[in-house]
């Protein structure tokens, strides 16, 4: 259901190449106590790709 719904949403105003074509589902939010968000609530990228990096390349296989 997902990839379907949000390409069809974004199609049209957003580019073809802006347009997410895969997906991961996370049991998790990204929150301040479990290290992903700093005080500022911006993503810690590094923290993310370190713990999802197996998930993410999964993706692409």
């Amino acid at each position: 259901m997902i990839s379907e719904t949000i390409p069809a949403q974004l199609t049209g105003k957003f580019g073809g190449y802006e347009i997410p074509k895969k997906f991961l589902l996370l049991s998790e939010p990204f929150t301040l106590d479990n290290g992903t968000l700093t005080q500022t609530m911006k993503l810690k990228r590094k923290v993310v790709l370190d713990n999802l990096m197996g998930r993410i390349e999964e993706l692409y296989k």
